[in-house]
């Protein structure tokens, strides 16, 4: 392991012909001690995730917040000035962030612009419609029914917990996901939450 690689240059010495090497041997610790901490992140976020605490709110407010966060990254367009719904905010915008940075992950993956698309919109019963879409790499037909289990990734950075929590949201409040997606092609996450929300 890098861990050992390094004991074994500091068992060499320091002299000048080592000090490359050792310098880099510190930047694959720090890659694999930040690979580590977002594993544990993943891990906590997923076991901690709360019963949703629906209130009415106002989606608007929240789709400006990940506009100013993303900047150029993020394309939103909300059908009106207020899209009023039965939700948590604090648990629909981690459910939104986590598919915004998968589909820039995608996007990157595929060598294209990273940029998303984020809409939203009342449904005839007033439930909410949110979609989520990206120009990246797609998602293969094999893995589509998978991509929400807790342990499934394409990525060999993550643990396929960015999704499952995604997934764990919208159920949470009553609501469904569907995905449209081919490879190269990009992919389409709908969220749907109903008026009523869930209690």
């Amino acid at each position: 392991s890098a861990v050992v690689w390094v004991g074994g240059m500091i068992a060499m010495g320091t002299d000048e012909n080592h000090r490359e090497a050792l310098a880099t041997c510190e930047l694959i610790v720090g890659e694999e001690v930040d690979g580590l901490r977002r594993l544990v992140a993943e891990f906590s976020d997923f076991a901690r995730l709360p019963r949703p605490r629906l209130r009415d709110e106002d989606l608007v407010p929240l789709v400006r917040d990940l506009a100013r966060l993303y900047g150029d990254r993020l394309k939103v367009s909300p059908a009106a000035a207020s899209l009023l719904g039965r939700f948590d905010a604090k648990e629909l915008r981690r459910a939104l962030v986590n598919l915004i940075d998968n589909g820039l992950n995608s996007c990157a993956q595929a060598g294209v612009e990273s940029r998303v698309t984020l809409s939203a919109r009342n449904d005839k019963d007033g439930g909410l419609v949110l979609v989520v879409a990206d120009g990246g790499v797609g998602i293969p037909p094999e893995h589509r029914d998978r991509i929400f289990e807790p342990d499934f990734s394409t990525r060999k950075e993550g643990m396929g917990l960015g999704l499952a929590i995604v997934d764990g949201i919208v159920h949470g409040h009553g609501g469904e996901i569907e995905i449209d997606s081919n490879p190269g092609a990009g992919a389409v996450f709908t969220l749907r939450i109903p008026a009523g929300g869930k209690e």
